[in-house]
């Protein structure tokens, strides 16, 4: 699925997959896009890291999406059961 940052694509997630990137501080919108449009405003303080869970669910022709903020606790610890990102290129 899509993830967007302030309309710009940050790239695409997958079963187990995640994404990271840096961003300078500021105002940001986050959004997933899938079967629905999901999406929130975040304020991003300078060396601050922040942990974004992407939940998917059966939609009626495809999955639906959604984005929640976790603690830094519960994100990292979600962090070493997933797949690190790979680079993918495609036109």
């Amino acid at each position: 699925m899509k993830v967007f940052a302030n309309d710009q694509i940050v790239g695409n997630t997958g079963p187990k997959g995640y994404l990271c990137w840096d961003v300078k501080p500021g105002e940001y919108t986050l959004k997933t896009v899938a079967e629905n449009i999901d999406f929130f405003k975040i304020y991003a303080k300078a060396g601050k890291t922040y942990f974004i869970q992407q939940k998917t669910k059966s939609g009626i022709f495809f999955s639906r999406s959604s984005l929640e903020i976790l603690e830094e606790k519960e994100g990292r610890a979600l962090l070493l059961k997933l797949k690190p990102p790979q680079l993918k290129y495609t036109e």
